[in-house]
C-alpha cells in the first residue's frame, strides 16, 4: 500500500483561482507600495545624513552621531525589503499559476508566502523580546533610581 500522502492531489475550484488571483493583485500592489516606501525611507536617510553634515555648527548638539538617521533608516529599509521581496515573488508565482494551471508556479507561490510568513514571525518574536528587554530594564532602572534617593 503506497503513501496515502502522494496519492492525494489536490484541486482547486474556479472560485478559489479567482480567489488567489484576486490575493495575486493586492500583493503585487502592496509589494510595490513597499518597495516605493521603503525607496523613500533610504533616500530619507541619505538627505538626513547630508543635511547633518551640511549644516553641522558644533560638534554634536543633540548627543548623537549624524550619521545614526542614516544608519537607522538604512537598516529599517533592509530588513523590510526582505518580506516585501517574498511577497513580490509569491504574487508572480501565484499570477503565472492561475494563468496556466502550472503546479510548479503554485509550489514556488507558496515557498515564497511561506518564507514571508516566517520572517515576519521571526521579527515579531525579536520585537516581543526587545519590547519586553526594554520593559525589565525601565522598571529595573526604576527601582534603581528610587533607591538612591
Amino acid at each position: 500500500m503506497g503513501n496515502l500522502q502522494e496519492d492525494r492531489k489536490l484541486q482547486l475550484s474556479s472560485e478559489s483561482l479567482r480567489d488567489l488571483d484576486v490575493t495575486r493583485k493586492w500583493s503585487i500592489f502592496l509589494a510595490v507600495m513597499g518597495f516605493i516606501g521603503i525607496t523613500v525611507v533610504f533616500l530619507t536617510g541619505i538627505i538626513a545624513f547630508l543635511f547633518l553634515n551640511f549644516f553641522k555648527t558644533s560638534k554634536s548638539l543633540s548627543g548623537m552621531p549624524e550619521g545614526f538617521a542614516f544608519i537607522s533608516l538604512a537598516a529599517f529599509a533592509v530588513v523590510s525589503f526582505f518580506p516585501l521581496r517574498h511577497l513580490y515573488y509569491f504574487s508572480k508565482h501565484t499570477g503565472e499559476a492561475v494563468k496556466k494551471l502550472d503546479e510548479i508556479e503554485i509550489v514556488k507561490a507558496f515557498k515564497n508566502l511561506k518564507k514571508l510568513n516566517v520572517f515576519l514571525g521571526i521579527l515579531v518574536i525579536f520585537t516581543l523580546v526587545f519590547y519586553l528587554s526594554a520593559f525589565i530594564l525601565s522598571g529595573s532602572s526604576l527601582v534603581l533610581i528610587n533607591s538612591l534617593k
